[in-house]
This record gives C-alpha cells, sequence and structure tokens, in this order.
C-alpha cells in the first residue's frame, strides 16, 4: 500500500525476474525517482514531490530490489544489479530516454545506470550524492530492525513536516520492515555499501569525468556527513554540470526543502536547452 492514498501501487516483472512495484503520475517526458539507503525508504520518498514534478513531467519511482515491496533477494546486490533494474524498468514501460532522479545511494546508482546506459538517460538529477565521502556510521556494527519511534523520527525528519506521518503509515512501515527477508537483504545491501574496495571501484571519481549528459548537482549547504565540499567536487569533475545549493536542504534537500529542490529540478529538466559551462581555470 502506497503511504499517500491518491498514489496506486503498480508492478512490473522484469526479465531479471525481479518484480518490481512503483508509482506514477503526470503526463510529458518521463522522469524516474530513484530513492536512498535507509530501510524504509522506497518510491514513497518522493510523496511530497509528486505534484510539483508531475505539473511537468510523467513521473515514476520505484521500490528498488532489496527495498520497499518489491523483491527482496538475499544476496547479488552490485551496481550493475541496479543499473540493470533501471534499464529494464524504463524498458518494461516503453518510456524510452528518460531524465532520472536520485537521492543518496539512489543517486550513485542512478550515476552508474547514466554511465552504463547514456543512451537511455538524457539528464540527471544527483541530489547529495552517495560515493565521495567515507562509509557513514550506519553501513557498520550490529544491525537492528527500526521499531514504530524510530520510523516516525525518520519520516518526520525526511519530510519535516511537509508531509504528516500517520498512524497508518506507520502500520504500513512496520509491515515493509517486517516481510520474511527484510532484515538479510539489507545487511547485504549495507556490507556491499560499505565495502571500501567497492567504493573505490565505483567512486564519482572515476565515473563522472566520463559522462556528457546534463547534471544537476543539488546539496544543502548543511548536508552531514555528506558535506557540500563533496558536491562542489561532483560538480567540478563532471563535463556538462550545473550545481544548486539549498540552504538548510540538509542530506535530503528534496524533503527538507522541498520547494526549492522541485523549482531547481523541474527548471533543469523542462529547460529547451542546457548550454555546457565555460570553465575558467
Amino acid at each position: 500500500m502506497s503511504l499517500r492514498a491518491d498514489l496506486t501501487d503498480r508492478y512490473v516483472k522484469l526479465p531479471n525476474g525481479f518484480n518490481i512495484r512503483y508509482l506514477e503520475r503526470g503526463e510529458g517526458r518521463p522522469v524516474v525517482l530513484v530513492h536512498g539507503l535507509g530501510i524504509t525508504m522506497a518510491a514513497d520518498q518522493w510523496i511530497n514531490n509528486y505534484d510539483a514534478l508531475a505539473k511537468h513531467l510523467h513521473v515514476y519511482s520505484l521500490d528498488m530490489p532489496g527495498w520497499g515491496l518489491s523483491d527482496l533477494p538475499a544476496s547479488g546486490y552490485s551496481f550493475e544489479r541496479w543499473a540493470e533494474t533501471l534499464a529494464q524498468f524504463t524498458r518494461a514501460l516503453g518510456l524510452g530516454q528518460v531524465d532520472v532522479i536520485g537521492q543518496s545511494l539512489g543517486g550513485w546508482s542512478a550515476m552508474f545506470f547514466a554511465h552504463q546506459h547514456p543512451e537511455l538517460v538524457r539528464r540527471l538529477v544527483l541530489v547529495v550524492n552517495a560515493g565521495l565521502n567515507p562509509p557513514p556510521s550506519g553501513l557498520t556494527g550490529a544491525f537492528q530492525l527500526p521499531d514504530r519511534a524510530r520510523m516516525r523520527a525518520i519520516h518526520e525528519t525526511l519530510w519535516r513536516g511537509d508531509v504528516r506521518v500517520t498512524e497508518e503509515m506507520l502500520d504500513e512501515l512496520e509491515r515493509r520492515v517486517r516481510r520474511p527477508g527484510r532484515d538479510a537483504a539489507f545487511i547485504a545491501i549495507r556490507d556491499y555499501v560499505g565495502d571500501l574496495g567497492v567504493r573505490e571501484r565505483y567512486s564519482p571519481r572515476h565515473l563522472l569525468p566520463t559522462m556528457h549528459m546534463p547534471v544537476l548537482h543539488v546539496w544543502g549547504d548543511n548536508a552531514d556527513p555528506l558535506l557540500v565540499q563533496y558536491g562542489i567536487e561532483q560538480y567540478d569533475l563532471t563535463p556538462h554540470p550545473r550545481l544548486a545549493v539549498i540552504y538548510d536542504g540538509g542530506e535530503n534537500p528534496q524533503g527538507h526543502a522541498p520547494r526549492q529542490f522541485e523549482d531547481a529540478a523541474t527548471r533543469f529538466l523542462t529547460s529547451p536547452d542546457i548550454a555546457p559551462i565555460k570553465r575558467v581555470r
């Protein structure tokens, strides 16, 4: 069940065998939204942004394999798997070339997808993109499923009052995190993303300089531990970049400063042309 009653759960079976849940609204050019790492994250991470984006775009957000109500394989997680899932998702729905917005790990996965399938991605929006930062503390140590109070705190922090967290939402989040295999899947994801060899192999420092589609980097000025310095570095690594630094946007500017985020993303995605930056060295 969606965390927003007027957005209906949809499902598509991909050639890789995964059953993927997604949300959809709007008309026009397709944009695919990719959620972050947290165990309660899913397509619903973006429900507060749907109305503004769908005025201009055909918006899709999905639960990546291992999250939400999509399939929860116990192992085999990789950037290759996530990129191929996004490619198969766009093809299965007949979307053609898409724009993509991803936040944190979702940005990192979207970036690798665009790197591997540039023919499928027109423009890319990376929201506090992970990859340059050291592994955060949540990727190490003992793991425990969040209780109801913790889930409320996570989502109240995520949306900062832009969405009211109800008891019905918490019921649904509890159901999701207690699905069979949920903890094993998240531990496998956490271990993979926290591996220093993986982080070096798929670093934005290697990927971004080879990507030539327009890329908008969106960052909160007070993001921590994904500091704004990482956003500035990623901007500098990108051949065809734009940068939007949002006051008090934190690591979730789409939730902490949603109207500013929506304005920056919409202007970038609907502009007829994004001229290359003339760099001064």
